[in-house]
């Protein structure tokens, strides 16, 4: 998902392994891929053909890369034990064949970097392409607390009324008075004093003129207070 396939160590080590191919492995990659929409296949096949029908020997051609021609050698200098890599001498034949391998190894180089691109590049890749483990949770496992504190916390997004609208932070008088009360317990300490709470709910639901209500009234509004306190 990140893009960074094309210089991964999977693809490194791919390459490395073609190219030391013999000659007749690398043939056979070549059939492989024939149907490939790469263009230079063809050519590559036929001159890896032309090259096994030249050669002297009935062993297959193998590249500078092969490990064939490579070698380690022990030197004792001063009783101390060096080791040294040696490459022996290529012969024309196989010089010929790396120069092809090497013509592989450059066109899949190129294929892979016009093919793996980054996804995040794609128009649209929202919709193709996801790194969620399980994107079907969030979907289908309900989440009913989550869901209840939201819902109380902003109930203009699910009323949908348009008293409150603009109220779109903190308390209103414009919201239900369940979700009056539970804004103001999320304020509240480890313990809620109940008289503290009655008075900033009756600030906020009650009108504007509270001070001139009658009794009857405000007892009316105190037990609509309990009622919802009840509920919630």
């Amino acid at each position: 998902m990140a893009g960074d396939l094309g210089d991964s160590a999977m693809i490194k080590d791919t390459l490395l392994a073609i190219r030391k191919l013999s000659s007749d492995s690398m043939g056979t990659l070549l059939d492989c891929v024939a149907d490939s929409p790469l263009h230079s296949i063809s050519t590559l096949r036929d001159d890896l053909r032309k090259l096994e029908s030249e050669k002297d020997t009935s062993d297959p051609l193998r590249s500078k890369h092969d490990t064939h021609h490579r070698s380690v050698r022990t030197t004792v200098v001063a009783h101390k034990v060096e080791l040294s890599k040696h490459v022996s001498s290529l012969s024309e034949q196989d010089m010929s064949y790396s120069k092809l391998v090497d013509r592989v190894d450059s066109m899949l180089k190129d294929y892979f970097k016009q093919a793996m691109i980054t996804p995040q590049k794609l128009f649209l890749h929202e919709v193709l392409i996801y790194d969620f483990k399980s994107p079907h949770r969030d979907v289908f496992a309900p989440k009913p607390r989550f869901a209840i504190e939201r819902a109380l916390s902003f109930p203009r997004d699910y009323l949908g009324c348009s008293c409150c609208k603009g109220a779109q932070h903190g308390l209103s008088s414009t919201h239900p008075a369940t979700s009056v009360l539970y804004q103001l317990y999320l304020e509240s300490g480890a313990l809620i004093n109940i008289s503290d709470l009655w008075s900033a709910f009756y600030t906020i639901i009650g009108k504007e003129d509270a001070e001139d209500e009658d009794a009857e009234q405000e007892r009316a509004l105190y037990v609509f207070f309990y009622f919802q306190f009840e509920k919630l």
